[in-house]
């Protein structure tokens, strides 16, 4: 099983916990190889992601992104090349390496991974959960509405169609033309360009974010308002055999690695903590001081079914058709 994660130094401890609980939870598995496409990770924080996996006795190698030739257009400033880089894994590990499961550091893996390893491609280029987002969140990256779109954050990887496919030349042509409506980096990117060549998991076990089980889903159709996604009784039969917990940013929700988490499931992220070479890491309290934190507050000192439907319109329609609005104004 081949497996890669990004991260900068500040995240670099997520993502050995991470990797970590990949390793506890796969010990069937014959053999593991995990990269980490590092940004500026310090010595400390090395030398704890290679004794992780020194415990398991799997395959580590830390990879300097800053190493990697991404064009200036694509990075534009806004963006850190490591943001970048899981799309660039084709030209990073080496050329016998055909296929890769890409994990974002904000998960903990919960059981075997083997099935959706194995799964065959088909035609597609990405295997893949769906995200819970609105129709408009298609519309600002020129994806078709009737189309799918992915939650980036696991993902199957097929590298030999990413190696046969033209993509730095079509990234730069998509940042140019959306660079202001883009919210999520990469994962517009990859929904805006690779609609078509999706492989769509029929259960969302294999990615399961914190509103898909912190909430009801009624709950997340009000704050979400999901466009051509799972079903109640999906989300429920998922919620019984959790592959990878993903903790996702949701409203005011904290996520576990902050001390005032009240998050349902938060008690796994502790777990592979603990057995971690982190384990000793003081948790910091977690404070909504910016903007956007401020307003939701500001919200929910309404009704919750009322600040449900604000927020909701807020995050599914007024943000995006502002961004929409601003890549018109900008003309690109």
């Amino acid at each position: 099983m081949n497996v890669i994660l990004a991260s900068d130094n500040g995240y670099a401890w997520l993502a050995g916990i991470c990797m970590l609980s990949l390793f506890e939870n796969n010990k069937q598995c014959e053999e593991i190889n995990v990269w980490i496409f590092g940004d500026h990770i310090s010595k400390e924080n090395e030398d704890k992601l290679y004794e992780t996996a020194r415990m398991y006795g799997r395959k580590f190698e830390l990879v300097d992104v800053n190493c990697l030739d991404i064009p200036a257009e694509i990075c534009s400033g806004r963006y850190p090349k490591s943001a970048f880089s899981r799309l660039f894994a084709w030209k990073l590990l080496p050329e016998n390496v055909h296929r890769v499961l890409y994990l974002d550091c904000d998960m903990v893996v919960e059981g075997n991974m083997e099935q959706l390893y194995n799964m065959d491609f088909e035609d597609k280029f990405i295997i893949a959960c769906k995200d819970p987002v609105s129709v408009m969140y298609k519309w600002k990256v020129g994806a078709p509405t009737n189309g799918v779109y992915i939650n980036t954050g696991m993902m199957m990887m097929d590298l030999d169609k990413f190696r046969s496919y033209p993509l730095i030349d079509k990234m730069k042509a998509f940042i140019n033309k959306y660079a202001s409506a883009m919210h999520y980096a990469d994962q517009e990117i990859i929904n805006g360009l690779f609609q078509g060549k999706f492989k769509i998991l029929d259960s969302p076990k294999w990615n399961m974010m914190s509103q898909e089980y912190q909430y009801s889903y009624e709950q997340l159709r009000r704050t979400r308002h999901p466009h051509n996604y799972y079903t109640k009784q999906e989300i429920l039969e998922a919620q019984k055999d959790v592959r990878v917990f993903h903790y996702t940013t949701c409203l005011l929700d904290i996520r576990p690695w902050f001390k005032n988490s009240k998050l349902k499931n938060a008690d796994r992220f502790d777990k592979y903590m603990a057995l971690s070479p982190w384990k000793d890491v003081e948790k910091k309290e977690m404070n909504f001081n910016n903007p956007k934190f401020k307003t939701i507050k500001m919200l929910f000192k309404l009704p919750t079914p009322v600040a449900h439907f604000c927020t909701g319109m807020l995050h599914a329609y007024l943000r995006p058709t502002y961004t929409i609005l601003m890549n018109k104004i900008k003309g690109h």
